[in-house]
């Protein structure tokens, strides 16, 4: 059985999905204008940032090496291993699926 996706039907779920994001960070705005957090954004933020643009930047152009590269900067930049590993991991997860995406809507 093959089931064929259309151009609006990808469309509209990436388009819930945007929405439900808004819904969700406008409900912790109004949970945090009266539970102020207890966290502060740090280096430690703006250094995983910059090791994962770096590694996109190196995957984008190579078309590979996107785990090597950001969790060698990212151990570098003195991360334990199980920060660098989890944080690689997650962008993976994300990138990986809007790349199936692509090449499900090209397949088509």
């Amino acid at each position: 059985m093959s089931y064929r996706l259309s151009l609006k039907q990808i469309s509209a779920v990436i388009i819930v999905l945007k929405i439900g994001h808004l819904f969700f960070l406008i409900l912790k705005i109004i949970y945090y204008s009266t539970n102020p957090p207890d966290f502060a954004l740090n280096q430690e933020l703006f250094i995983i940032m910059s090791a994962g643009f770096l590694a996109q930047l190196i995957d984008g152009t190579l078309g590979m090496a996107y785990g090597v590269s950001c969790s060698t900067l990212l151990l570098t930049f003195g991360l334990s291993p199980v920060v660098a590993s989890a944080s690689v991991h997650t962008a993976e997860v994300f990138t990986t699926g809007v790349s199936g995406l692509s090449h499900l809507f090209c397949r088509m």
